[in-house]
């Protein structure tokens, strides 16, 4: 028996053995789900509730506040090129517009790189002044008219997240009783909301937005290293952060926090990162420069797996489900057996860990804060308690008994906080506005799946290019027998078609190959980085110290500059 006969009976059993059927039936099961199910054509349709918006009054009114300041930027930009061209002060505000993109950058850089001991939030707070003014003056100065401020390049529910914060606000100065405690807090959720809308009406363009991810990315890199650096130096046991009743030896050993201060902060911080600098290795020009993005990768996933942070672990691994679905789905199930075969060489506090969860005391802890926590939300459920920790700290012992010496600051969830503090129109806006994002997102990818495959097919022949050529000199041979011109002009014009559609086609190739390429793989980050961060967001409150909640919406920013970005590019293709 040869060895195709032998691959044949060996393919036959596999075939009828009840186990590959079961995998034909869930995979024709998955296939249809994915090409005809309802949940599947939401995601993958365009989105038009943003184009109502913007059309209707409510819309138009929310737009002209920053249509408005636009205006007055530009009016005031004329008056003082006029008044004061020759001015010192007007070169220095020239100077300050123009290195608008350069301040932003090297404070990108030093929002991760500062140490916890010398990091101060009013710091940010003055920083983000400074950068605001910078950037009216880019507005005012500037003559290009993309150089304005649009809500049209956020979100409407942006707009609706940002007044129930601002709202939430204003109650939790005057009506909740502690206005100097929330007013602090306050303009930090402010600043970090500023944030998202600088980064979306300045790095607008493809050229910026992909050296304001390699700033982001190259600080990562230069925490996590520090991180890894305290681990091979030892880490002083933190009590407070690690339970060590329970558990192996390995557990007896340090969380590594570099510059943040927490092992959960850090590892939120480089959850958000991860998919980014997976996405540059991707794009890299040449196998070389592939190799050092994805070394620097591995050196992020290495901090985050030393932060012990499982929740951390919980979002890395959400995050890379969604990043290698969105890749090319059919990996999934490698990656899942390989996942499965590296198991025996995972380190020993890995899975030391993991098998404790549930019956260390963080656990235990934090159910009795959930439970006094929902308690205090559906209480206080339309308005909330007032943004601020003291509000927290000084309510939940009223909802539930804890037995140990400090009550705790915060819920320990993501969600349960901003519906605690800002009331469930916040919380709702905020997932909303996430979800809306991600249904963006995944709508452009999808169309760019579908222009690519349509390019394939175009240039593979099936198109007619070459079959149109050949068509197109046939046509004239036979015409030139036949004596026919009508004949010949006719099967010219035909091969001239067939030649422009292939044109065309490699032309947008060209397109697809290039920058849109690689906004889509930005789109991936954007959204694998913002899931993995809402499953993390289940169990730790990430926002505690607002230093993560800045990086957060720093995301976010970048996520509305490639939605745009995406959107152009199906413009240009359609």
């Amino acid at each position: 028996m040869g060895d195709g006969s032998v691959s044949a009976l060996i393919s036959g059993l596999a075939a009828g053995s009840a186990a590959a059927k079961a995998v034909k039936s869930a995979f024709r099961q998955a296939r249809w789900y994915a090409r005809y199910s309802s949940i599947w054509d939401f995601f993958s349709r365009g989105e038009r509730t943003s184009t109502f918006f913007y059309y209707s009054s409510l819309g138009k009114a929310a737009a002209a506040v920053p249509n408005a300041l636009t205006r007055t930027l530009k009016r005031s930009g004329v008056y003082i090129y006029r008044k004061l061209e020759n001015t010192l002060f007007y070169w220095l505000l020239s100077w300050l517009s123009e290195r608008f993109d350069v301040f932003f950058l090297l404070f990108t850089a030093a929002h991760a790189l500062v140490p916890f001991a010398l990091y101060r939030n009013p710091y940010t707070v003055a920083v983000m002044i400074f950068m605001s003014f910078c950037a009216c003056a880019r507005v005012a100065l500037s003559r290009g008219q993309s150089t304005v401020f649009s809500l049209k390049r956020t979100d409407p529910v942006f707009l609706l997240y940002f007044l129930s914060i601002a709202a939430s606000s204003v109650y939790s100065m005057f009506g909740a009783g502690s206005g100097a405690a929330s007013l602090t807090t306050s303009t930090l959720y402010l600043t970090a909301i500023l944030f998202a809308f600088l980064i979306a009406n300045t790095f607008f363009d493809h050229r910026r937005l992909l050296i304001l991810i390699r700033v982001v990315t190259g600080a990562a890199v230069f925490v996590a290293l520090y991180g890894i650096y305290q681990y091979i130096q030892g880490i002083p046991i933190d009590v407070t952060q690690t339970d060590r009743t329970t558990g192996g030896a390995s557990l007896a050993m340090g969380r590594a926090d570099s510059t943040l201060g927490n092992p959960n902060v850090l590892a939120a911080w480089l959850l958000l990162v991860i998919p980014f600098s997976v996405s540059l290795a991707f794009f890299a020009k040449n196998w070389l420069r592939k190799l050092f993005m994805a070394s620097l990768s591995l050196v992020l996933v290495a901090c985050i797996l030393l932060t012990q942070s499982r929740s951390g672990w919980v979002g890395l691994f959400v995050a890379g489900v969604v990043f290698v679905f969105f890749l090319d789905w059919r990996l999934i199930p490698i990656c899942a057996v390989a996942g499965v075969l590296s198991m025996p060489f995972w380190p020993n506090f890995i899975m030391d860990r993991l098998l404790i969860s549930g019956t260390d005391t963080s656990t235990v802890y934090r159910m009795s804060i959930y439970a006094g926590s929902l308690r205090m939300a559906t209480s206080n459920w339309a308005t909330g308690i007032g943004i601020g920790l003291e509000y927290f700290k000084r309510y939940i012992n009223n909802y539930v008994y804890f037995a140990y010496e400090t009550a705790p600051v915060h819920s320990h969830n993501l969600y349960l906080q901003i519906w605690l503090e800002s009331g469930i129109v916040a919380m709702l806006a905020f997932v909303w506005m996430l979800l809306r994002l991600i249904k963006k997102g995944a709508s452009y990818i999808f169309a760019q799946k579908r222009l690519n495959s349509t390019v394939r097919a175009r240039l593979s022949g099936r198109g007619g290019g070459v079959a149109g050529v050949g068509m197109a000199s046939r046509g004239s041979a036979s015409a030139g027998r036949e004596g026919s011109a009508a004949s010949a002009d006719s099967a010219g014009r035909a091969g001239s078609a067939a030649v422009a559609g292939a044109a065309d086609a490699k032309g947008r190739t060209g397109q697809t190959g290039g920058a849109a390429y690689e906004t889509r793989l930005i789109l991936i980050a954007c959204i694998s980085a913002v899931l993995g961060f809402l499953a993390m967001g289940f169990f730790e409150y990430v926002w505690f110290f607002p230093r993560c909640m800045n990086h957060f919406f720093m995301i976010i920013g970048i996520f509305f500059c490639t939605v745009n970005l995406s959107a152009q590019n199906q413009q240009q293709n359609a």
